[in-house]
């Protein structure tokens, strides 16, 4: 099969597996590299959107390709439009879809102007949204179809605890955290290093610290597991998978405050033994499933519509078995990702949110939150009601993260966010709030364009402003 793969991604970060010897690898970090007098190995492509056949038209007639893999993120740093109706088109969606301005709303649109038949992607919690869309394959493949590179592993390790990746201001958590394993007293070697130096360094460690961008499933666990490191992890939420495969204390170990971890890294560096013991059984994860070779055949099974991947074909998430949208509901869609990027933008930023949902706010919006490890969501409902209603719903989407508060009695300011409907602002507990601007954010997520206009202009009146003009019912209290 001729493949061509074209991908936003610098080669030295996320080096393409080889899906086929023939493929050829396109991207705007790519310069054009030929295997021969004719055929290319590596073609370059304008960064952002570009025409599909002005650019692949260069291509020898015997490379032009019968699948189309497309690599894309938030970066949205390559994009091709009008891809032929006779390729297969199979869109990977992944690495960062929860950093940067409407990452899931950018992806979604191309996704459906481009109209994939199959879709990957990297992190499971993202996969729901494309299955409510009616996309007639979506998978999980967490690094998708990227090489993770290997080093030798020495016989001898030393005994201490690494941490290598990216800091800066996409990761204001992992500073906070590397700062207070500090001070705690625990010594951490390592830093924002080259990719080759940082897989030296894991390779002779008996540790790796890893502290998430935003919740994921990300590529430590398999550049630490790969190489018979055992791996000291932030608790992320069970809809990413990684527990799926990385069991908590079997593979390796979770924390979730910095005081938790620096608890657990002394034990395990006065433990060696067990440590060993750990990172042996993470290894032998890594090597069954994630592996170049067992990447490369799960791939094509999916591609194929064969074998037996329960976790990569997403039988066990719930929220993949949500009723499709539908023209009319559309626009609560819409509304519902842009909800999930705002929450997401403050776990990123935050060590914990809280989300308080009025009685008129939809279980789908608490649905979707249900995978940010460290929001706490309430439900403002009478106990008979909750315990009758959403207890159910709740547990059959496996949802942990939500509780029950009563409506007569809520302390609006501790919220980080607060998800009414219009009827909602009829309470006299939220006027008296809203005129003491007690609430920080307010998302009415069944404000139409046609009442905005009013309800804005009250808004307005009470002290808050609209922090994102395209998010229609969205205010926040001025600062």
């Amino acid at each position: 099969m001729k493949i061509l793969f074209t991908t936003h991604a610098k080669p030295q970060f996320l080096p393409p597996t080889i899906i086929d010897a023939q493929e050829v690898v396109a991207g705007p970090y790519y310069n054009h590299v030929k295997r021969g007098p004719l055929q290319f190995k590596y073609f370059n492509t304008p960064r952002g959107l570009f025409d599909f056949q002005e650019c692949f038209g260069k291509l020898p007639a015997e490379q032009q390709p019968e699948l189309v893999m497309v690599h894309i993120d938030a970066t949205l740093a390559c994009l091709p439009r009008n891809i032929p109706d006779h390729c297969r088109k199979v869109l990977m969606v992944g690495g960062a879809t929860h950093i940067l301005e409407k990452p899931l709303q950018n992806i979604i649109a191309y996704a459906r102007e481009e109209k994939f038949e199959t879709i990957f992607v990297w992190n499971r919690q993202n996969a729901h949204w494309f299955k409510e869309l009616g996309f007639p394959n979506v998978f999980w493949m967490p690094a998708l179809t990227f090489a993770i590179p290997q080093a030798t592993i020495p016989e001898n390790k030393a005994n201490q605890i690494c941490f290598f990746g990216q800091l800066g201001k996409y990761h204001p958590r992992r500073t906070r955290i590397l700062e207070a394993l500090q001070q705690a007293g625990i010594q951490i070697v390592g830093g924002q290093l080259p990719r080759k130096d940082s897989l030296q360094l894991v390779t002779k460690s008996t540790l790796s610290l890893n502290a998430t961008l935003n919740g994921e499933f990300n590529l430590r666990v398999f550049e630490t597991s790969a190489h018979n490191t055992l791996l000291v992890s932030d608790k992320i939420s069970h809809f990413t998978g990684m527990e799926l495969f990385f069991p908590d204390s079997e593979a390796l170990v979770t924390y979730v405050t910095p005081d938790e971890a620096a608890e657990k890294i002394q034990y395990l560096l006065n433990n060696p033994q067990e440590t060993t013991q750990l990172a042996i059984k993470g290894k032998a994860i890594h090597d069954r499933h994630f592996s170049f070779d067992a990447r490369r055949q799960a791939f094509f099974d999916l591609l194929e519509y064969k074998g037996d991947y329960p976790h990569l074909k997403l039988v066990d998430e719930p929220r993949c078995s949500l009723p499709q949208v539908t023209q009319e509901t559309d626009g609560i869609f819409l509304k519902r990702v842009q909800t999930y990027e705002l929450v997401q933008e403050l776990h990123r930023n935050q060590e914990s949110v809280r989300i308080l949902h009025l009685p008129g706010s939809p279980l789908l919006f608490v649905s979707d939150l249900a995978d940010l490890a460290r929001v706490k969501q309430l439900k403002a409902e009478i106990k008979d009601t909750y315990d009758s209603q959403w207890t159910p719903a709740l547990n059959e989407l496996q949802i942990t993260n939500c509780s029950q508060t009563d409506p007569e009695n809520i302390d609006y300011s501790t919220n980080d966010l607060t998800i009414s409907s219009t009827e909602d602002l009829g309470s006299p507990n939220l006027q008296q709030a809203l005129d003491a601007q007690k609430l920080p954010r307010i998302l009415v997520w069944n404000m139409s364009t046609e009442n905005h206009a009013d309800y804005a202009r009250r808004f307005l009146e009470l002290g808050y402003e609209r922090p994102d003009s395209s998010v229609i019912g969205l205010f926040a209290r001025k600062s």
